[in-house]
């Protein structure tokens, strides 16, 4: 993570009830007193590197080495800090029940796509100020129903599209795999959305990554991404959105497939995912 002090506070709840006993954390140099915070969690490890996120390759080398300090044989819930996973029936099954089931349907790792959240006003109208007692889909509550693709690539699934095709024309792979059982063979190789080995990409669709970046500030972290080129393809995504003609600080990413989140049962009604406790 990377100064996000706003969503701290709702990013440790969410996973505290799903069940998380311990947060494994690398903080990204962040300068708005995240590390302040984190800190005066009894249940967070705080890691602090001096390499950037750039020279980590992307944050690679930093998980791969969180889990050569705690070890392998276990699982993960690999996720970054404005990523909020849901499943099916998030709200009364905790992790534990989802790892088991995974393990009687023989899953090592849970495929989700990201899906961008956006705010119903303009993107610097989501303000996280008041987030303690809420979760952050209070305030951004919108993302887009339709407008993706799915495919079977050589590597993993892939999903593409959303807000961030419909608005900025960025292609951008959106699945990862938050929940990991990271044994001996498991190595992020490429890129975090390609873990090896890659036959183990392709089990079912269990869950979604609620994913806030459209909110306050994120024109200025556009920038800056742009300005230090540390993400994918020298910050390409970034490029493209301050390339577009979309007005970053006046203009609302609402659309025709504009939909609020309700919860996990629309998500996999949308076909999102799969209903695992249904399988």
């Amino acid at each position: 993570m990377r100064n996000n002090h706003l969503l701290l506070p709702s990013f440790l709840a969410h996973y505290r009830r799903l069940g998380v006993t311990r947060f494994l954390v690398v903080d990204d140099h962040s300068t708005d007193g995240t590390c302040d915070v984190l800190l005066s969690q009894p249940d967070v490890d705080l890691f602090r590197p001096s390499l950037s996120y750039a020279q980590a390759l992307r944050g690679k080398l930093w998980r791969e080495a969180v889990v050569r300090c705690y070890g392998r044989h276990r699982w993960y819930v690999n996720v970054d800090a404005d990523e909020y996973l849901v499943y099916d029936q998030y709200q009364s099954r905790s992790l534990r029940e989802v790892i088991a089931r995974m393990r009687m349907l023989g899953i090592d790792r849970l495929a989700a796509p990201m899906i961008d959240l956006y705010p119903t006003g303009t993107i610097e109208s989501a303000q996280f100020a008041d987030l303690a007692d809420r979760m952050p889909w209070e305030a951004v509550p919108l993302f887009d129903a339709d407008g993706y693709s799915f495919e079977f690539g050589r590597r993993s699934m892939r999903i593409r599209g959303g807000v961030v095709r419909r608005a900025f024309a960025a292609d951008i792979e959106l699945v990862k795999f938050p929940i990991i059982n990271w044994d001996t063979m498991t190595v992020l190789a490429r890129s975090i959305h390609y873990p090896l080995p890659y036959w183990r990409n392709f089990g079912p669709i269990g869950g979604a990554l609620l994913h806030f970046r459209f909110v306050t500030g994120f024109a200025c972290r556009a920038a800056e991404a742009v300005a230090t080129g540390q993400y994918a393809g020298q910050s390409k995504f970034y490029k493209d959105v301050l390339k577009s003609d979309f007005d970053l600080s006046n203009a609302s990413l609402r659309g025709r497939c504009s939909v609020r989140f309700e919860g996990d049962r629309q998500l996999s009604d949308l076909g999102f995912f799969v209903r695992l406790f249904d399988q």
